[in-house]
């Protein structure tokens, strides 16, 4: 299992962020492409995600208020 501890830490990768969100990489991917949490791309495999995990989900709270 990969450590969620994400303290101090500048990107993930999207099965660590989603780990963290409690979402699958599906929806991780469909995120992204919305726009809704933003990522950068190293060559053909590689993404990161920048949004922290609690970020976006103080963002679903702002959104329902």
């Amino acid at each position: 299992m990969l450590p969620i501890n994400h303290i101090n830490r500048a990107g993930w990768r999207p099965r660590e962020w989603a780990l963290a969100v409690g979402l699958g990489r599906p929806m991780v991917f469909k995120l992204i492409s919305d726009g809704k949490i933003e990522s950068v791309k190293f060559g053909p495999k590689v993404r990161i995600i920048t949004t922290p995990p609690e970020t976006f989900l103080a963002s679903l709270k702002d959104e329902a208020a």
